[in-house]
């Protein structure tokens, strides 16, 4: 098995519920953090290179960046920052509480469920574009559209169900 270098440090500001932190590299490998209390945290990364740490904490709407991490490296110290929303409404056939979004970005992921009138809200985002994908079921269902280039912060976003599949 290769080595692990561990990351540590700390994030600045009080982490709503659901908070969760990922190492990212550009290749496209991820690890998520084991979250300590006091806002400590550590990630076992394998693999040579640098990435990003990125912290997406929807409830509260902020999120934390730190770019250029080189493994390993102790004492890093992320501060959270006011995030973005992305808001919008799927139109056709959902089923409610079932069908969730997606916002994927170049460093950073985010889900909402849809409500009842179809409604989503995903917060706490990085700036940047995203791909918007909406899924039926559970985290092993289907996607049944898919909207590119979507800017963090933008309102009124329309999807359809039948749009891409």
């Amino acid at each position: 098995l290769p080595a692990r270098a561990m990351l540590r440090g700390r994030v600045l500001g009080d982490l709503g519920q659901g908070a969760q932190l990922v190492f990212r590299r550009p290749t496209g490998g991820a690890t998520y953090a084991s979250m300590g209390s006091g806002g400590t945290f550590r990630i076992a990364v394998s693999g040579d290179g640098e990435g990003a740490l990125v912290l997406v904490d929807a409830s509260s709407n902020q999120f934390g960046l730190v770019e250029h991490v080189v493994p390993p490296r102790s004492n890093l110290e992320i501060t959270l920052q006011p995030g973005h929303v992305i808001e919008g409404v799927v139109e056709g056939e959902t089923t409610a509480g079932t069908t969730h979004v997606s916002a994927l970005g170049t460093l950073a992921m985010s889900s909402a469920r849809l409500g009842g009138d179809g409604r989503f809200r995903i917060a706490g985002l990085p700036p940047g574009r995203y791909t918007l994908e909406v899924w039926m079921g559970d985290s092993a269902g289907s996607r049944v559209a898919r909207l590119e280039g979507v800017e963090a912060g933008a309102t009124n976003v329309r999807l359809r169900v039948d749009d891409t599949k």
